[in-house]
């Protein structure tokens, strides 16, 4: 549900939060995210270069994102996919806003406002998020799958902001060092800070302007947080049971993360608000699940 772009961790939230599925589902899911994290490793891998990319070379790796996306130069996987796709009525503008979404990427990398920034996330993150609504509200008949009986969209949206915020401030570090910021420039000068300054207050780890961001994205998370109940509520009756329950682990996960979090206390990013194998362990076996 968040890719920031794709979380590629030892094994991450939406994979668990997905172990439940029945297994062709499950491949599916496997198959989308794969492509995924093959196209976010080819964008991340170079812009932690940090160096200007040329325009040539910009085509170059867009031409290289299109044959992930299509196959691999494959003729087999290319097919492949596309039947995937059709078997499980699949629409395609999850995969065209997240292809925009990378190409903003490669031709720009930073936000100048916090409005440019949610466009993006339209593809970054609600994109996902929507691929896996629509295979949680997939219906069987016999052989064949129906779309979910909802909109993907608006079910996916809160949920899907809501996580990336979090995940955002979770890898704020970790993007830094690779030359990545999430944060907007507008958000940025608000606080007083240019985009070098931020990196140089990230590093000291202790300024009030570094706390009044970190404030910010948290605000901003329990406003879609408080969000998600209302778009789910005539959603989930829609679903499998186990699916239903995907969706409350892959909350209840990024819940988890949300709640570690505490600009007053330094306490944002990185191992101070990963959770531990034990954790994640914990909160998806619970037998009682609520948002």
């Amino acid at each position: 549900m968040a890719s920031k772009r794709i979380d590629q961790r030892e094994r991450s939230i939406l994979e668990i939060a997905a172990g439940s599925w029945e297994d062709e589902r499950r491949n599916v899911f496997a198959a989308c995210y794969r492509v995924m994290r093959k196209v976010d490793d080819i964008v991340d891998n170079r812009r932690a270069e940090k160096t200007p990319i040329s325009v040539s070379e910009r085509r170059q790796l867009l031409r290289k994102i299109s044959d992930v996306m299509s196959g691999d130069r494959d003729e087999n996987g290319r097919r492949r996919f596309k039947e995937l796709c059709r078997r499980f009525v699949m629409p395609s503008w999850p995969w065209r806003r997240w292809n925009r979404a990378m190409r903003y990427d490669l031709a720009t990398g930073f936000f100048p406002t916090y409005d440019g920034f949610l466009r993006y996330a339209e593809g970054a993150a609600i994109a996902p998020g929507a691929i896996f609504m629509h295979l949680c509200g997939l219906t069987r008949h016999g052989g064949r799958f129906s779309p979910p009986r909802f909109n993907i969209h608006h079910a996916a949206q809160p949920l899907a902001l809501f996580c990336y915020h979090v995940h955002i401030l979770r890898d704020l570090n970790e993007d830094a060092a690779a030359g990545i910021i999430f944060i907007p420039d507008d958000i940025l000068g608000e606080h007083g800070l240019s985009r070098d300054q931020f990196l140089a207050a990230l590093a000291s780890n202790d300024t009030p302007a570094l706390r009044g961001i970190i404030a910010f994205y948290h605000r901003r998370a329990s406003v879609y947080l408080h969000e998600v109940v209302p778009a789910l509520a005539n959603v989930l009756p829609l679903m499998e049971e186990r699916y239903q329950r995907s969706i409350r682990i892959l909350y209840a996960l990024y819940r988890a993360v949300y709640e570690k979090i505490d600009p007053s206390r330094n306490r944002y990013t990185g191992n101070a608000l990963a959770l531990s194998p034990r954790e994640k362990k914990r909160i998806a076996s619970a037998p009682h699940l609520h948002f």
